[in-house]
């Protein structure tokens, strides 16, 4: 009987970015650009928030001393997490921080904000995708908001996501100014540069937009700071605006200068990004991948099965062009636009049971597995041929019911009453390796969506969905047997999976499941 296995291996990461499709609306079919002449931001933003978050200034009439709204991409989650780790972790009743995003092309990031902002109350999302060339808007959708709903901070700072705020020398320098007025605070970038007409640039403007040839003083886009009494006025020249999608000229160049707003120059307003701490981490997961193609996964080759790895963006350019690189040799990556860590693989197992009902239907089984497990293809492959009929079942390591919940913060596995009010587990499948029947898949998919986000990605989908859908767990130990860096072939040769633990011990391990006397 020939079976059907889909085997995707999950790394930390899911979706490819979306090209701009603003763009694309709005330039003309032959790339001119000519349909940017006369269009105004009113145009294009249709004020409104998906996310209002109209309580975080709140009450009214109690006294803010600055108010920081830090321009997020809606996937990039682990960026927002240092944040409110580091410099965020100093915000007080005087100094708030919310973060402002927008619409994500893939639905699953767009059900990880809500949750995000379920947990941490400081998200503030616009109602339009979240593009490049969306970002003009997106401060215009700033000013709206502090215009709507936090009139009572006496600054409101615009901040990039990548950028790092020294909050206590930044609130000393702002108390020295409390009585200025119609002011903008900045590095300010003086009048004469030269406007980019370089279609390959990122800072391209087209004549149309804007017909000068050097620009006049303006902030650089970064970091800067408005007073309060600026606000609303700076909001309704904005949007009679021509639409310039250079954000920081288009509001502290053009608008404010319309108004005759005084920009107060500051090289403190200046610093570098912080070089991407995750490339290290990010290249292992290269060598686990390289270590499957070599060892399991060439089981693979005509025999029913296909695999796949779900990857991340890890918002790095070199990273990105290697990962680019290794799909073109490969054609066997599945990447998202999200942003991958411990706190997501809940997501990530959303995203992989989406893509399978989207794109892999004819699929008997699939199976999910960890970057770290070494499978035994032929193994499984043996043992559901004897379960070919099976419907509505989830084989698996089974976790018995009654283990304590760990409320330790100081755990990764921690779980707080309001995620997980029980004190006890249900049964649910150990996550490292596990096999879904294919009429499992859409149900699951659908159900986990609607479901309280918890951290634990097996509990939720094994533990808490599965049953609710009708979906039952078939225990058996072969599937993620315990580590051991002893073993030798009678230990694992009868095994479906094994943590391998590293690249190395995974090739080790797969001699031994291929007979190769190397470790007898």
């Amino acid at each position: 009987m020939k079976l059907t296995l889909i085997g995707i291996v999950t790394v930390s990461g899911v979706y490819l970015l979306s090209m701009c499709v603003f763009a694309a609306i709005l330039s003309d079919v032959d790339g001119n650009y000519g349909s940017f002449k006369g269009v105004k931001v009113r145009d294009l933003l249709k004020p409104g928030f998906e996310i209002e978050n109209s309580k975080l200034c709140s009450p009214s009439n109690s006294s803010i001393h600055l108010l920081l709204v830090v321009m997020s991409a809606p996937q990039n989650f682990l960026r927002r997490k240092a944040i409110r780790e580091t410099w965020a972790s100093g915000a007080t009743d005087q100094v708030k921080v919310a973060f402002l995003t927008g619409k994500a092309e893939d639905p699953v990031v767009d059900f990880q904000l809500q949750q995000e902002h379920r947990i941490h109350q400081d998200i503030i999302k616009v109602n339009f995708l979240d593009v490049y060339t969306s970002l003009s808007l997106k401060s215009a959708s700033m000013l709206n908001w502090v215009h709507t709903f936090c009139k009572n901070a006496q600054f409101a700072i615009k901040v990039d996501e990548d950028m790092m705020v020294n909050v206590k020398r930044m609130s000393s320098y702002f108390q020295a100014q409390e009585n200025a007025s119609k002011t903008i605070y900045c590095r300010v970038k003086p009048a004469g540069n030269k406007v980019i007409r370089d279609r390959k640039s990122k800072y391209f403007v087209p004549s149309s937009m804007y017909p000068n040839d050097v620009y006049p003083e303006y902030c650089a886009g970064p970091a800067y700071a408005i007073t309060s009494d600026a606000i609303t006025e700076l909001w309704h020249q904005v949007m009679d605006e021509q639409f310039v999608w250079m954000e920081d000229f288009l509001i502290t160049g053009l608008a404010a200068g319309n108004l005759g707003l005084r920009l107060v120059d500051n090289d403190d307003f200046v610093a570098q990004s912080p070089k991407n701490p995750r490339r290290e981490e990010v290249l292992n997961y290269l060598r686990f991948r390289e270590a499957i193609r070599e060892t399991w996964a060439t089981q693979a080759n005509g025999s029913g099965v296909a695999y796949a790895f779900l990857i991340g963006n890890p918002n790095d350019e070199y990273l990105n062009e290697k990962l680019s690189k290794e799909h073109q040799r490969n054609e066997d990556l599945i990447q998202s636009n999200s942003y991958d860590s411990y706190e997501t693989l809940t997501i990530k197992s959303l995203t992989l049971l989406q893509w399978v009902s989207t794109f892999c239907k004819h699929a008997q089984f699939v199976l999910k597995v960890d970057d770290d497990v070494m499978v035994n293809i032929q193994n499984i492959l043996d043992f559901l041929r004897g379960h070919a009929t099976a419907t509505r079942m989830i084989f698996c390591t089974v976790r018995p019911m009654g283990q304590p919940v760990i409320r330790d913060p100081t755990s990764k596995y921690n779980m707080p009453k309001w995620m997980f009010p029980e004190d006890k587990l249900p049964a649910y499948c150990r996550g490292g390796a596990y096999v879904l029947t294919a009429d499992s898949i859409s149900p699951l998919w659908h159900q986990v969506r609607q479901e309280q986000f918890i951290l634990l990605e097996d509990l939720l989908v094994t533990g808490i969905a599965a049953p609710k859908c009708g979906i039952q767990k078939k225990h058996n130990l072969n599937f993620v047997p315990p580590k051991s860096k002893d073993a030798g072939r009678k230990e694992i040769e009868g095994f479906f999976s094994y943590y391998a633990q590293s690249p190395e011990n995974m090739k080790l391990l797969w001699k031994v499941v291929t007979r190769d006397d190397a470790l007898d």
